[in-house]
């Protein structure tokens, strides 16, 4: 019995450091898509970072069942079961989504085919994807996609520069870094042009910026992007 106290206690502060790590990951994610320490790197470091993240999850999650076990091994290993019989389809999820992401295999941005949906891969969530076609967001959940099978490809960069004054609820330097924040993640643009962010000098409530799409064919798609932001546009 005090082996298995000794081993519990181990595994609590396992979980801490893990807790502890997680923190400081995402604070240093949230610097780097706040400033523009690094240049064009910073993309790349957040996303290592974030990527990383989907190991920690995984592994808190598995040491957290084994410290609620160790308290009461036979009444709270009787709860665990009930609980993963009831949740097992969000938890396959989950795990089938941790595997394919630490398999380097889906990035936003890329072009995603499957047996039913064709588009751009829009989001990576916990528990599945958010691909945008023609027709609308379509969310796929990991399971699916396994069994209906996939294919992904970058875009060839033929896309196109647009240059627009876009005006939201903030002004000055606060729209201007909302605007940043937004198009950081936005998986039409081109990663190799880092958007173009001015303020408008004779309105503080405009922001002048230029991006190049990735494909010239999401320009409708970034547009509407634009509006579930709550931004007004005027291309220029």
């Amino acid at each position: 019995m005090e082996n298995f106290s000794f081993n519990g206690t181990y595994i609590i502060r396992g979980v801490i450091l893990l807790v502890l790590f997680y923190a400081i990951i995402m604070m240093l994610i949230y610097v780097l898509e706040h400033t523009s320490w690094l240049g064009n790197y910073r993309t790349k470091l957040a996303g290592r970072l974030k990527k990383s993240l989907h190991i920690i999850e995984p592994i808190s999650f598995l040491l957290g069942i084994c410290i609620f076990i160790s308290f009461n091994p036979m009444v709270n290993g009787f709860i665990t079961a009930i609980f993963l019989v009831f949740a097992y389809f969000p938890i396959r999820n989950y795990f089938i989504g941790r595997m394919l992401i630490l398999s380097n295999q889906l990035s936003i941005g890329q072009h995603m085919t499957t047996e039913k949906e064709d588009g751009i891969l829009k989001e990576i969530g916990r528990l599945g994807l958010t691909v945008q076609t023609d027709e609308g967001n379509a969310f796929i959940n990991y399971h699916q996609l396994l069994q209906q099978g996939y294919t992904t490809r970058q875009d060839t960069p033929n896309g196109s520069f647009i240059q627009l004054n876009i005006q939201g609820d903030k002004e000055g330097d606060a729209l201007a870094q909302n605007i940043k924040d937004k198009l950081f993640d936005c998986p039409y643009l081109d990663e190799m042009y880092q958007p173009e962010i001015r303020k408008d000098h004779a309105s503080p409530s405009i922001v002048k910026v230029k991006i190049l799409l990735k494909q010239d064919k999401y320009r409708n798609h970034f547009l509407d992007l634009l509006k579930e932001w709550n931004y007004e546009y005027h291309i220029l």
